[in-house]
């Protein structure tokens, strides 16, 4: 499998969560790596982890 880009990794967060985003970060890792993105919406904030060949959300964590 490719990986995908860092904008197909954003598409899938922000389909999960609608927010403005305000990183996101490729790390490399022995299964192929992930997108680690944080998004805002007002007051809330989220990072989730994309893995970049599958497009699975690895994980979601909110911060509010």
């Amino acid at each position: 499998p490719t990986q995908m880009t860092s904008d197909e990794a954003l598409r899938i967060a922000t389909a999960r969560f609608a927010g403005s985003v305000e990183q996101i970060e490729f790390v490399p890792s022995s299964n192929g790596g992930y997108y680690d993105i944080e998004l805002e919406a007002g007051d809330q904030e989220v990072t989730m982890q994309i893995h970049a060949l599958t497009g699975d959300i690895l994980s979601v964590v909110y911060d509010d």
